[in-house]
């Protein structure tokens, strides 16, 4: 029987490793991305604010990430006062070490938006909405969150 020395498996495990990453990674991403959508912490609302101004989500308290997703996102649907203008900026404030948008304003439109990129699990964080340039007309544009 033939002796393998460790140099050789070393150099196929090495050969092989970065082909069967990509295998999972690409057959994992759709999956991932949907659980991530799906899993909206049961945080959803409607901008209601008619000054155009921040609306803090939640109201009191924070959120905290999961590992479900890998970013912070924000779905955005019809406005109902104002159908052809369903925009609002959000920004994401990340509480144990900001009361400031750790992002700054970022507008997003109808479907899902990624406010915020690469966040740890269990990162205590708020969500600010507000009309897009302080649009009072925004006032009815329903959001959801997923982390």
């Amino acid at each position: 029987m033939p002796v393998i020395s460790k140099r050789k498996v070393l150099a196929g495990l090495a050969a092989t490793l970065p082909m069967a990453a990509a295998m999972v990674i690409t057959s994992a991403s759709p999956a991932m991305a949907a659980s991530c959508y799906d899993h909206t912490g049961n945080v959803s609302g409607t901008y209601t604010r008619t000054d155009g101004l921040d609306q803090r989500v939640p109201a009191s308290g924070s959120l905290r990430t999961t590992s479900y997703c890998n970013d912070i996102n924000l779905w955005v649907g019809e406005d109902t006062v104002n159908p052809d203008y369903p925009y609002l900026m959000a920004c994401v404030v990340f509480t144990a070490h900001s009361t400031s948008c750790s992002n700054g304003n970022i507008p997003v439109g109808p479907g899902w938006n990624v406010i915020a990129t690469d966040v740890l699990d269990n990162s205590a964080f708020i969500v600010k909405v507000r009309g897009l340039q302080n649009d009072t007309d925004a006032r009815g544009t329903k959001f959801k969150i997923a982390f």
